[in-house]
C-alpha cells in the first residue's frame, strides 16, 4: 500500500492544462483552460528521480482555497509542456496534510507517477 494514498479520502481526475499563473500583491493563482481559477495558498514542488533526461516529469502539489491539486509538467527532448492539473485530492484529514508531505515524499512520487499512468492509458 502507498503511505500517501492512505492519507486520501478521494481522488478526482481533472486533466486540465494551466494557461497561466498570475502573481499579485497577495499571492498567486492559476487559470485553467476551462476558465477555472485555483487560488494558491501553498505549493510543494517535487520530482521523482530522473531516469531519462529526454523524458521526465516535475510535479506541484497545491493547497488552494478550492482544495488540493496535483499538477504535472513534462519535459520531452528539451521541450517543456504546460503545467496540467492531473487531479484534485481530498485528504482524510486536511489539518496536518500539507505539513506531512516532506515525510511522505517517496510515496508521493510513486502516487504522482501512478496518476500519470492512469492518464496515459
Amino acid at each position: 500500500m502507498n503511505a500517501f494514498a492512505d492519507c486520501l479520502d478521494e481522488i478526482r481526475n481533472v486533466s486540465e492544462p494551466v494557461t497561466r499563473f498570475v502573481a499579485y500583491d497577495r499571492g498567486y493563482y492559476a487559470i485553467l483552460r476551462n476558465g477555472a481559477r485555483i487560488d494558491v495558498i501553498r505549493a510543494f514542488a517535487f520530482q521523482p528521480d530522473i531516469k531519462d533526461f529526454d523524458d521526465y516529469r516535475s510535479y506541484l502539489l497545491l493547497q488552494a482555497l478550492q482544495g488540493f491539486f496535483l499538477l504535472r509538467q513534462s519535459v520531452r527532448e528539451n521541450r517543456v509542456s504546460p503545467w496540467t492539473v492531473v487531479c484534485e485530492i481530498v485528504p482524510k484529514d486536511t489539518a496536518g496534510f500539507f505539513s506531512a508531505l516532506h515525510d511522505l515524499r517517496e510515496s508521493l512520487c510513486e502516487f504522482a507517477e501512478s496518476q500519470d499512468i492512469a492518464l496515459d492509458t
